[in-house]
C-alpha cells in the first residue's frame, strides 16, 4: 500500500501507506475511519537527530552524513526537515480520518484490544497531552500517530 515513483536515474519517491487516499469517496459527507495499517512495535533508538531543535545540523545517521534543519512551529513545538535523506515513517500506529467539516466538540480516539477492552484513549480537548497527542479537529484527512515511546502502556 505504498506508492513508489522513479525518474529513471534521478530520483525516487516513496508515499507511506496510500490506503487512505484508496477509502475515500470523492463526496465525503460523514466522519470516517480509515483502516489502520498493521504496526509493529520496535524500540529504534539511535543519535542522530540529538542536538538543537532550531537550525542546521549535520548529524551521522548510520555511517552517512546526513543534513537536518529543525524549525519551530506554532505553539512551541518543532520540527525537523530532512535536507538530503530520507525521512522514516514515525514510530507507532498511524491512524488516518475523514471529518467532513471542523469539529464542534472534542474529537477522541479510543484503541482497544482483541477483547474491547481500552487500552489508551486520546481526546482533542486534553489540557495536559502535548499537541502531538491531541487528535485533529479540522475539516478533511487528519492523521494521528499514537507515539508508543511516550505514551501507553508498556
Amino acid at each position: 500500500s505504498d506508492l513508489v515513483a522513479g525518474t529513471h536515474g534521478r530520483s525516487f519517491w516513496i508515499l507511506d501507506d496510500i490506503t487512505a487516499l484508496r477509502e475515500l469517496a470523492v463526496d465525503q459527507n460523514d466522519a470516517r475511519l480509515m483502516s489502520p495499517r498493521p504496526t509493529v512495535r520496535t524500540k529504534l533508538r539511535y543519535g542522530a537527530r540529538k542536538g538543537s531543535k532550531a537550525g542546521m545540523s549535520y548529524s551521522p545517521a548510520f555511517g552517512i552524513g546526513a543534513g537536518t534543519e529543525g524549525v519551530e512551529l506554532e505553539g512551541g513545538r518543532s520540527h525537523r526537515h530532512y535536507l538530503d535523506c530520507g525521512e522514516n515513517p514515525p514510530i507507532g500506529a498511524i491512524v488516518y480520518y475523514w471529518l467532513p467539516e471542523d469539529a464542534e466538540g472534542p474529537v477522541k480516539l479510543t484503541f482497544q484490544d482483541a477483547t474491547g477492552k481500552t487500552i489508551i484513549a486520546f481526546t482533542s480537548d486534553d489540557q495536559e497531552a502535548s499537541f502531538d497527542q491531541k487528535p485533529g479537529t479540522k475539516a478533511g484527512l487528519n492523521r494521528f500517530v499514537w507515539d508508543l515511546k511516550h505514551r501507553g502502556p508498556s
